[in-house]
C-alpha cells in the first residue's frame, strides 16, 4: 500500500507518480530477489492538515514525518484518510521550527 499526501489539495498528476513509484518498487523487489505478489495499491490521505501558505511545505513534511514516526500503532492512514479540517496552526508550525533549530544547533553549531 502506498499512501500519498497532498497538503495543497491540488490533486497532483497521480498517473506520473504512480508509474515512477511502482517502477521503483518493482526494481527493489527484483534486486532483493522478492516476487511482487500483489498489485501495488494507492491511497490518497485526503485528511492531512491543509497547507495554506506557499512557503511552509518543509514544515508540513517535517510535521507529517514526526507524527508518522511517533505513531507506534501505525494509525496515521486511518487518521488522515478522509477529508477533514485538520490544520497546523501557527503554534504547531512554530513548534516544528523550534525543534528543527534546536536539533540543527546541537548537531552543527560549534
Amino acid at each position: 500500500m502506498v499512501d500519498h499526501m497532498d497538503p495543497l489539495k491540488r490533486r497532483i498528476a497521480a498517473e506520473e507518480w504512480i508509474e515512477v513509484v511502482d517502477n521503483a518498487i518493482k526494481l527493489y523487489k527484483d534486486k532483493a530477489k522478492k516476487f511482487l505478489k500483489k498489485k501495488i495499491m494507492w491511497e490518497n490521505l485526503a485528511g492531512v492538515p491543509l497547507q495554506n501558505g506557499s512557503k511552509d511545505c518543509g514544515l508540513f513534511v517535517m510535521g507529517y514525518m514526526k507524527e508518522i514516526c511517533e505513531d507506534k500503532e501505525l494509525k496515521f492512514p486511518e487518521k488522515w484518510l478522509r477529508r477533514s479540517n485538520h490544520a497546523y496552526g501557527i503554534t504547531e508550525l512554530n513548534a516544528i521550527r523550534i525543534k528543527w533549530a534546536k536539533y540543527f544547533m546541537k548537531k552543527h553549531a560549534t
